[in-house]
Protein backbone atom coordinates (compact mmCIF):
# COMPACT_ATOMS: atom_id res chain seq x y z
CA UNK A 1 0.00 0.00 0.00
CA UNK A 2 1.40 3.71 -0.97
CA UNK A 3 2.32 6.74 1.26
CA UNK A 4 -0.35 9.23 1.29
CA UNK A 5 0.68 12.34 -0.25
CA UNK A 6 -0.93 15.42 0.74
CA UNK A 7 -1.79 18.14 -1.99
CA UNK A 8 -3.74 21.39 -1.93
CA UNK A 9 -6.90 21.06 -3.81
CA UNK A 10 -6.36 23.10 -6.53
CA UNK A 11 -3.47 21.31 -7.83
CA UNK A 12 -5.56 18.42 -8.28
CA UNK A 13 -8.52 20.05 -9.91
CA UNK A 14 -10.25 23.12 -11.39
CA UNK A 15 -12.33 24.97 -8.90
CA UNK A 16 -14.91 26.93 -10.47
CA UNK A 17 -18.88 28.14 -10.83
CA UNK A 18 -20.96 28.73 -13.87
CA UNK A 19 -21.39 31.54 -16.38
CA UNK A 20 -24.21 33.68 -15.37
CA UNK A 21 -28.21 32.98 -16.42
CA UNK A 22 -30.60 35.99 -15.75
CA UNK A 23 -33.96 35.05 -14.97
CA UNK A 24 -35.31 36.65 -18.10
CA UNK A 25 -33.69 33.76 -19.67
CA UNK A 26 -35.67 30.89 -18.36
CA UNK A 27 -38.20 29.32 -20.45
CA UNK A 28 -40.66 27.01 -20.01
CA UNK A 29 -38.67 23.89 -21.23
CA UNK A 30 -35.76 23.29 -22.86
CA UNK A 31 -32.23 22.20 -20.75
CA UNK A 32 -32.67 21.91 -17.16
CA UNK A 33 -31.46 24.60 -15.32
CA UNK A 34 -30.63 23.76 -11.59
CA UNK A 35 -30.27 25.36 -8.63
CA UNK A 36 -28.55 24.34 -5.15
CA UNK A 37 -32.16 22.90 -4.43
CA UNK A 38 -32.29 20.42 -7.47
CA UNK A 39 -28.16 18.95 -7.16
CA UNK A 40 -29.31 18.76 -3.22
CA UNK A 41 -32.32 16.46 -4.36
CA UNK A 42 -29.94 14.47 -6.93
CA UNK A 43 -27.55 14.21 -4.35
CA UNK A 44 -29.90 12.85 -1.65
CA UNK A 45 -31.55 10.04 -4.56
CA UNK A 46 -34.58 11.94 -4.65
CA UNK A 47 -36.69 13.18 -7.44
CA UNK A 48 -36.14 16.89 -8.21
CA UNK A 49 -39.43 18.47 -6.90
CA UNK A 50 -39.40 22.23 -9.26
CA UNK A 51 -37.15 22.53 -12.30
CA UNK A 52 -36.34 25.65 -14.18
CA UNK A 53 -35.09 25.68 -18.04
CA UNK A 54 -33.48 27.55 -20.56
CA UNK A 55 -33.32 26.86 -24.29
CA UNK A 56 -30.83 24.61 -25.91
CA UNK A 57 -29.92 27.15 -28.06
CA UNK A 58 -28.38 29.53 -24.88
CA UNK A 59 -26.88 26.19 -23.87
CA UNK A 60 -25.67 25.05 -26.54
CA UNK A 61 -23.59 28.84 -26.49
CA UNK A 62 -22.52 28.09 -23.05
CA UNK A 63 -21.05 24.91 -23.98
CA UNK A 64 -19.34 25.45 -26.82
CA UNK A 65 -17.32 28.79 -24.90
CA UNK A 66 -17.12 28.21 -21.52
CA UNK A 67 -18.56 23.71 -21.53
CA UNK A 68 -20.85 22.05 -19.32
CA UNK A 69 -21.26 19.85 -16.15
CA UNK A 70 -19.72 16.39 -17.71
CA UNK A 71 -19.11 12.46 -16.40
CA UNK A 72 -16.66 12.50 -13.45
CA UNK A 73 -17.45 16.36 -12.31
CA UNK A 74 -18.56 17.19 -9.05
CA UNK A 75 -20.66 20.09 -8.01
CA UNK A 76 -21.11 21.47 -4.32
CA UNK A 77 -24.09 22.98 -2.59
CA UNK A 78 -22.41 26.72 -1.79
CA UNK A 79 -24.52 28.74 0.01
CA UNK A 80 -27.53 28.31 2.85
CA UNK A 81 -28.12 25.85 5.96
CA UNK A 82 -27.19 22.58 3.53
CA UNK A 83 -23.94 24.58 2.18
CA UNK A 84 -21.28 21.75 1.55
CA UNK A 85 -23.51 18.66 0.04
CA UNK A 86 -21.43 16.72 -2.70
CA UNK A 87 -22.74 15.42 -6.17
CA UNK A 88 -20.66 13.53 -8.95
CA UNK A 89 -21.96 13.84 -12.34
CA UNK A 90 -22.74 10.90 -13.50
CA UNK A 91 -22.61 8.99 -17.08
CA UNK A 92 -26.27 8.82 -17.33
CA UNK A 93 -27.42 12.27 -16.25
CA UNK A 94 -29.34 14.07 -19.19
CA UNK A 95 -27.28 17.42 -19.95
CA UNK A 96 -28.21 20.34 -17.89
CA UNK A 97 -26.48 23.54 -16.65
CA UNK A 98 -26.58 25.30 -13.16
CA UNK A 99 -26.80 28.49 -11.34
CA UNK A 100 -23.53 30.50 -10.18
CA UNK A 101 -23.28 31.42 -6.83
CA UNK A 102 -25.11 28.42 -5.63
CA UNK A 103 -22.66 25.41 -6.84
CA UNK A 104 -18.96 25.38 -6.45
CA UNK A 105 -18.09 23.33 -10.07
CA UNK A 106 -15.48 20.91 -9.89
CA UNK A 107 -13.26 19.31 -12.89
CA UNK A 108 -10.74 18.62 -15.12
CA UNK A 109 -9.57 16.40 -12.10
CA UNK A 110 -6.04 14.87 -12.41
CA UNK A 111 -4.77 11.42 -13.17
CA UNK A 112 -3.48 11.83 -9.39
CA UNK A 113 -7.41 12.03 -8.17
CA UNK A 114 -10.59 9.58 -8.54
CA UNK A 115 -13.87 11.18 -8.73
CA UNK A 116 -15.27 9.02 -6.65
CA UNK A 117 -12.78 8.72 -4.21
CA UNK A 118 -12.74 12.37 -3.94
CA UNK A 119 -16.98 12.50 -3.71
CA UNK A 120 -16.57 10.04 -0.50
CA UNK A 121 -13.81 12.45 0.88
CA UNK A 122 -16.39 15.44 0.44
CA UNK A 123 -19.02 13.00 2.51
CA UNK A 124 -16.78 12.01 4.86
CA UNK A 125 -16.79 13.76 8.49
CA UNK A 126 -13.14 14.56 7.56
CA UNK A 127 -14.17 16.29 3.78
CA UNK A 128 -16.86 18.09 6.01
CA UNK A 129 -14.81 19.60 8.01
CA UNK A 130 -12.29 20.50 6.16
CA UNK A 131 -15.40 22.36 4.20
CA UNK A 132 -16.96 24.21 6.90
CA UNK A 133 -13.31 25.43 7.87
CA UNK A 134 -13.14 27.62 4.89
CA UNK A 135 -16.65 28.12 5.11
CA UNK A 136 -17.42 32.15 5.35
CA UNK A 137 -20.54 34.06 7.37
CA UNK A 138 -22.42 32.79 10.43
CA UNK A 139 -26.59 33.30 9.54
CA UNK A 140 -26.16 32.35 5.98
CA UNK A 141 -22.83 29.81 5.57
CA UNK A 142 -21.01 30.10 2.27
CA UNK A 143 -18.53 28.52 0.13
CA UNK A 144 -16.10 30.99 -1.81
CA UNK A 145 -14.27 29.67 -4.98
CA UNK A 146 -11.28 30.81 -2.73
CA UNK A 147 -11.53 28.90 0.01
CA UNK A 148 -12.34 25.40 -1.31
CA UNK A 149 -9.26 26.16 -3.28
CA UNK A 150 -7.20 26.07 -0.53
CA UNK A 151 -7.91 22.92 1.35
CA UNK A 152 -4.89 20.00 1.31
CA UNK A 153 -6.20 16.92 1.66
CA UNK A 154 -4.18 13.42 1.91
CA UNK A 155 -5.06 10.95 -0.68
CA UNK A 156 -3.39 7.40 -1.49
CA UNK A 157 -1.95 6.37 -5.18
CA UNK A 158 -4.93 6.47 -7.69
CA UNK A 159 -5.19 2.30 -7.57
CA UNK A 160 -5.90 2.42 -3.64
CA UNK A 161 -8.02 5.61 -4.29
CA UNK A 162 -10.09 3.32 -6.95
CA UNK A 163 -10.22 0.40 -4.18
CA UNK A 164 -11.42 2.62 -1.48
CA UNK A 165 -14.32 3.68 -3.83
CA UNK A 166 -14.94 0.65 -4.91
CA UNK A 167 -15.90 -0.47 -1.68
CA UNK A 168 -17.66 2.26 -0.63
CA UNK A 169 -19.61 2.43 -4.42
CA UNK A 170 -20.92 -1.27 -3.90
CA UNK A 171 -22.82 -0.97 -0.86
CA UNK A 172 -24.18 2.58 -2.29
CA UNK A 173 -25.46 0.65 -5.26
CA UNK A 174 -26.88 -2.34 -3.21
CA UNK A 175 -28.42 0.31 -1.25
CA UNK A 176 -29.85 2.28 -4.12
CA UNK A 177 -30.97 -0.91 -5.68
CA UNK A 178 -33.28 -1.83 -2.65
CA UNK A 179 -34.23 1.71 -2.76
CA UNK A 180 -35.87 1.16 -6.46
CA UNK A 181 -37.44 -2.75 -5.28
CA UNK A 182 -39.37 -0.60 -3.00
CA UNK A 183 -40.65 2.30 -5.51
CA UNK A 184 -41.53 -0.53 -7.55
CA UNK A 185 -43.43 -2.94 -4.55
CA UNK A 186 -45.27 0.50 -3.42
CA UNK A 187 -46.05 1.61 -6.71
CA UNK A 188 -47.48 -2.17 -7.45
CA UNK A 189 -49.43 -1.68 -4.03
CA UNK A 190 -51.08 1.33 -4.92
CA UNK A 191 -52.51 -0.12 -7.79
CA UNK A 192 -53.56 -2.87 -6.30
CA UNK A 193 -55.70 -1.20 -3.94
CA UNK A 194 -56.92 1.00 -6.50
CA UNK A 195 -58.06 -1.61 -9.21
CA UNK A 196 -59.68 -3.40 -5.87
CA UNK A 197 -61.66 -0.52 -4.24
CA UNK A 198 -61.49 2.31 -6.57
CA UNK A 199 -62.32 0.76 -9.91
CA UNK A 200 -63.78 -2.73 -7.81
CA UNK A 201 -62.36 -5.28 -9.74
CA UNK A 202 -61.50 -7.62 -7.16
CA UNK A 203 -61.75 -11.05 -7.83
CA UNK A 204 -65.49 -12.61 -7.49
CA UNK A 205 -66.19 -15.86 -6.60
CA UNK A 206 -65.05 -16.87 -10.25
CA UNK A 207 -61.96 -15.18 -9.90
CA UNK A 208 -63.18 -12.45 -12.52
CA UNK A 209 -62.98 -8.91 -11.88
CA UNK A 210 -66.04 -7.84 -10.31
CA UNK A 211 -67.63 -4.64 -11.78
CA UNK A 212 -66.69 -5.55 -15.25
CA UNK A 213 -68.30 -9.00 -14.59
CA UNK A 214 -71.76 -7.58 -13.73
CA UNK A 215 -70.86 -7.27 -10.48
CA UNK A 216 -74.07 -5.63 -8.62
CA UNK A 217 -73.25 -1.65 -7.33
CA UNK A 218 -75.22 0.49 -5.34
CA UNK A 219 -75.51 4.49 -5.01
CA UNK A 220 -73.88 6.00 -1.88
CA UNK A 221 -73.16 9.06 -0.87
CA UNK A 222 -69.68 8.44 -2.63
CA UNK A 223 -70.86 7.47 -5.90
CA UNK A 224 -71.43 3.81 -7.10
CA UNK A 225 -70.10 0.96 -4.52
CA UNK A 226 -70.63 -3.05 -4.73
CA UNK A 227 -73.71 -4.04 -3.29
CA UNK A 228 -72.90 -5.17 0.43
CA UNK A 229 -70.71 -2.60 1.28
CA UNK A 230 -71.11 1.04 2.86
CA UNK A 231 -70.00 4.04 3.63
CA UNK A 232 -69.27 5.55 7.38
CA UNK A 233 -66.77 7.72 8.82
CA UNK A 234 -62.68 7.45 9.73
CA UNK A 235 -63.89 7.96 13.82
CA UNK A 236 -66.26 5.79 13.41
CA UNK A 237 -64.47 2.70 11.72
CA UNK A 238 -60.91 2.54 13.20
CA UNK A 239 -59.44 4.67 16.16
CA UNK A 240 -57.31 7.60 15.46
CA UNK A 241 -55.19 9.30 18.07
CA UNK A 242 -53.55 12.61 18.54
CA UNK A 243 -50.46 13.12 20.05
CA UNK A 244 -48.68 15.22 22.81
CA UNK A 245 -45.27 16.52 24.22
CA UNK A 246 -44.25 15.58 27.52
CA UNK A 247 -42.35 18.47 29.57
CA UNK A 248 -39.19 19.26 28.05
CA UNK A 249 -38.10 21.00 31.36
CA UNK A 250 -38.81 17.60 33.06
CA UNK A 251 -35.85 15.46 33.01
CA UNK A 252 -37.64 12.18 34.20
CA UNK A 253 -39.81 12.71 31.14
CA UNK A 254 -36.68 12.16 28.61
CA UNK A 255 -34.18 10.74 30.50
CA UNK A 256 -33.43 7.17 29.07
CA UNK A 257 -36.29 6.95 27.59
CA UNK A 258 -37.27 4.07 25.25
CA UNK A 259 -40.83 4.93 24.10
CA UNK A 260 -40.38 6.20 20.40
CA UNK A 261 -41.49 9.45 19.94
CA UNK A 262 -41.89 10.48 16.68
CA UNK A 263 -42.23 13.82 14.92
CA UNK A 264 -43.17 15.16 11.64
CA UNK A 265 -39.23 15.71 11.45
CA UNK A 266 -38.66 11.92 11.76
CA UNK A 267 -41.11 10.83 9.15
CA UNK A 268 -40.23 13.85 6.61
CA UNK A 269 -36.38 12.71 7.27
CA UNK A 270 -36.50 9.61 6.74
CA UNK A 271 -39.32 9.18 3.93
CA UNK A 272 -39.51 5.44 4.08
CA UNK A 273 -42.54 3.59 4.34
CA UNK A 274 -41.52 1.83 7.39
CA UNK A 275 -40.26 3.63 10.35
CA UNK A 276 -37.67 2.15 12.14
CA UNK A 277 -36.65 4.62 15.05
CA UNK A 278 -37.08 8.39 16.49
CA UNK A 279 -34.79 10.71 17.15
CA UNK A 280 -36.58 10.99 20.55
CA UNK A 281 -37.67 8.80 22.80
CA UNK A 282 -40.19 9.36 26.02
CA UNK A 283 -39.89 7.50 29.73
CA UNK A 284 -43.17 5.17 30.86
CA UNK A 285 -43.07 8.64 33.15
CA UNK A 286 -43.46 11.17 29.88
CA UNK A 287 -46.20 9.31 28.33
CA UNK A 288 -48.61 9.10 31.35
CA UNK A 289 -47.97 12.90 32.26
CA UNK A 290 -48.77 14.50 28.41
CA UNK A 291 -51.57 13.68 25.90
CA UNK A 292 -49.23 11.27 24.17
CA UNK A 293 -50.81 7.87 23.41
CA UNK A 294 -49.17 4.80 23.24
CA UNK A 295 -50.10 3.05 19.99
CA UNK A 296 -48.96 -0.26 18.70
CA UNK A 297 -45.97 -1.32 16.18
CA UNK A 298 -47.69 -1.37 12.68
CA UNK A 299 -50.03 2.14 13.03
CA UNK A 300 -50.53 4.19 10.57
CA UNK A 301 -48.72 7.72 11.02
CA UNK A 302 -49.20 10.53 9.05
CA UNK A 303 -47.28 14.36 9.63
CA UNK A 304 -50.94 16.50 10.25
CA UNK A 305 -48.92 19.94 10.78
CA UNK A 306 -46.91 22.27 8.61
CA UNK A 307 -45.38 19.08 6.26
CA UNK A 308 -48.84 17.43 5.96
CA UNK A 309 -48.94 14.17 4.07
CA UNK A 310 -46.32 12.11 4.78
CA UNK A 311 -46.76 8.77 5.85
CA UNK A 312 -45.17 5.73 7.58
CA UNK A 313 -45.72 2.67 9.58
CA UNK A 314 -43.89 2.14 12.96
CA UNK A 315 -42.30 -0.90 13.48
CA UNK A 316 -42.41 -1.09 17.33
CA UNK A 317 -44.58 0.67 19.95
CA UNK A 318 -44.58 4.20 20.16
CA UNK A 319 -46.38 8.05 20.65
CA UNK A 320 -46.00 10.74 18.41
CA UNK A 321 -46.32 14.39 19.33
CA UNK A 322 -49.23 17.16 18.17
CA UNK A 323 -47.80 17.11 14.56
CA UNK A 324 -49.36 13.61 13.83
CA UNK A 325 -52.17 11.52 13.14
CA UNK A 326 -51.80 7.80 14.36
CA UNK A 327 -54.64 5.10 12.63
CA UNK A 328 -54.67 2.00 14.78
CA UNK A 329 -55.25 -1.07 12.47
CA UNK A 330 -57.93 -3.58 14.01
CA UNK A 331 -58.95 -7.16 12.89
CA UNK A 332 -61.68 -5.89 10.30
CA UNK A 333 -58.76 -3.15 8.87
CA UNK A 334 -55.72 -3.86 7.92
CA UNK A 335 -52.43 -1.93 8.29
CA UNK A 336 -52.12 -2.53 4.17
CA UNK A 337 -56.25 -1.31 3.38
CA UNK A 338 -55.57 1.68 5.68
CA UNK A 339 -52.08 2.56 4.13
CA UNK A 340 -53.93 2.21 0.81
CA UNK A 341 -57.03 4.13 1.57
CA UNK A 342 -55.02 6.93 3.22
CA UNK A 343 -52.64 7.62 0.13
CA UNK A 344 -55.83 8.27 -2.16
CA UNK A 345 -56.85 10.87 0.81
CA UNK A 346 -53.90 12.83 0.64
CA UNK A 347 -54.77 15.56 -1.82
CA UNK A 348 -57.77 15.91 -0.12
CA UNK A 349 -56.58 16.38 3.34
CA UNK A 350 -54.01 19.05 2.07
CA UNK A 351 -56.96 20.69 0.77
CA UNK A 352 -58.64 20.75 4.10
CA UNK A 353 -55.73 22.06 5.76
CA UNK A 354 -55.81 25.44 7.38
CA UNK A 355 -53.87 27.85 9.63
CA UNK A 356 -52.25 31.33 9.79
CA UNK A 357 -48.68 30.20 11.07
CA UNK A 358 -48.80 26.93 9.41
CA UNK A 359 -50.93 24.47 7.80
CA UNK A 360 -52.59 21.80 9.44
CA UNK A 361 -55.53 19.04 9.50
CA UNK A 362 -57.25 18.78 12.73
CA UNK A 363 -57.86 15.43 14.24
CA UNK A 364 -61.77 16.39 14.52
CA UNK A 365 -61.60 17.09 10.50
CA UNK A 366 -59.53 14.18 9.88
CA UNK A 367 -62.17 11.86 11.82
CA UNK A 368 -65.05 12.99 9.59
CA UNK A 369 -63.53 11.69 6.27
CA UNK A 370 -65.83 9.90 4.87
CA UNK A 371 -64.53 6.00 4.20
CA UNK A 372 -65.85 3.22 2.23
CA UNK A 373 -66.32 0.11 4.07
CA UNK A 374 -65.81 -3.24 2.28
CA UNK A 375 -67.20 -6.83 2.93
CA UNK A 376 -65.04 -8.12 5.63
CA UNK A 377 -64.18 -11.30 2.91
CA UNK A 378 -63.00 -9.14 0.97
CA UNK A 379 -60.56 -7.02 3.61
CA UNK A 380 -59.15 -10.75 4.36
CA UNK A 381 -58.65 -11.33 0.43
CA UNK A 382 -57.09 -8.26 -0.18
CA UNK A 383 -54.63 -8.40 3.30
CA UNK A 384 -53.60 -12.09 2.14
CA UNK A 385 -52.99 -10.76 -1.67
CA UNK A 386 -51.03 -7.97 -0.51
CA UNK A 387 -49.20 -8.70 2.92
CA UNK A 388 -45.92 -10.20 1.07
CA UNK A 389 -45.38 -7.39 -0.74
CA UNK A 390 -45.46 -4.87 2.45
CA UNK A 391 -42.94 -7.49 3.77
CA UNK A 392 -40.69 -7.37 1.43
CA UNK A 393 -40.31 -3.79 1.38
CA UNK A 394 -40.14 -3.58 5.54
CA UNK A 395 -37.15 -6.09 5.00
CA UNK A 396 -35.40 -4.24 2.41
CA UNK A 397 -35.70 -1.06 4.35
CA UNK A 398 -34.27 -3.12 7.37
CA UNK A 399 -31.49 -4.17 5.03
CA UNK A 400 -30.63 -0.67 4.27
CA UNK A 401 -30.61 0.49 7.16
CA UNK A 402 -27.64 -2.26 8.03
CA UNK A 403 -25.94 -1.44 5.30
CA UNK A 404 -25.87 2.65 5.45
CA UNK A 405 -24.69 1.83 9.17
CA UNK A 406 -21.82 -0.51 7.05
CA UNK A 407 -20.87 2.13 4.67
CA UNK A 408 -20.94 5.19 7.62
CA UNK A 409 -18.73 3.13 9.77
CA UNK A 410 -16.21 2.38 6.94
CA UNK A 411 -16.37 5.83 5.40
CA UNK A 412 -13.98 7.69 7.98
CA UNK A 413 -11.89 4.87 8.61
CA UNK A 414 -11.06 5.09 4.59
CA UNK A 415 -11.10 8.24 4.44
CA UNK A 416 -8.38 9.04 7.17
CA UNK A 417 -5.89 6.10 6.51
CA UNK A 418 -6.41 4.16 9.27
CA UNK A 419 -7.40 1.25 7.40
CA UNK A 420 -6.46 -0.24 3.96
CA UNK A 421 -8.85 -2.11 1.83
CA UNK A 422 -7.14 -5.58 0.97
CA UNK A 423 -7.26 -6.93 -3.18
CA UNK A 424 -9.57 -9.81 -1.49
CA UNK A 425 -11.69 -7.72 0.70
CA UNK A 426 -15.19 -8.09 0.22
CA UNK A 427 -17.77 -4.77 0.84
CA UNK A 428 -18.35 -4.67 4.73
CA UNK A 429 -15.26 -6.42 5.81
CA UNK A 430 -12.45 -4.90 7.64
CA UNK A 431 -8.72 -5.56 6.98
CA UNK A 432 -7.45 -7.49 9.64
CA UNK A 433 -4.00 -7.90 8.83
CA UNK A 434 -2.82 -6.01 12.06
CA UNK A 435 -0.81 -3.41 10.59
CA UNK A 436 -0.49 -0.77 12.31
CA UNK A 437 -2.42 2.66 11.13
CA UNK A 438 -1.00 6.39 11.96
CA UNK A 439 -4.09 8.61 12.69
CA UNK A 440 -4.10 11.24 9.80
CA UNK A 441 -4.68 14.96 10.72
CA UNK A 442 -7.90 16.79 9.84
CA UNK A 443 -7.30 18.54 6.39
CA UNK A 444 -8.16 22.50 7.03
CA UNK A 445 -8.26 25.55 5.12
CA UNK A 446 -4.20 25.06 6.13
CA UNK A 447 -1.96 22.33 6.11
CA UNK A 448 -0.85 20.94 9.36
CA UNK A 449 2.41 21.50 10.85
Amino acid sequence: MSEWQQFRLNELCKITSSKRIFSREYVDSGIPFYRSKEIIEKALGNPITECLFISEKRFREIHKKFGSPKEGDILISSVGVRTGIPYLVKKKDDEFYFKDGNLIWIKCLSELLNSSFFLYWLKSNLGQESLESVMIGSAQPALTIVGVSELYLKIPDIQEQKEIAAILSCLDAKIENLRKQNETLERIAQTLFKHWFIDFEFPNEKDEPYRSSGGAMQSSALGEIPVGWHVGKVGEEVETLGGGTPLTKEISYWENGDIAWYSPTDLTKAKTLFSIDSEKKITELGLKNSSAKLFPKYSLLMTSRATIGEIAINTRKASTNQGCITIVPSRKFSIYYLHGWLLTKIRKIKVLASGSTFPEISKSIFINLEFIVPNPDILVRHKQAIEPIYKKVENNIFQIQTLTKTRDTLLPKLMSGNFRPSPNLSPGEEDRSGAERRELPIATGKPRQ
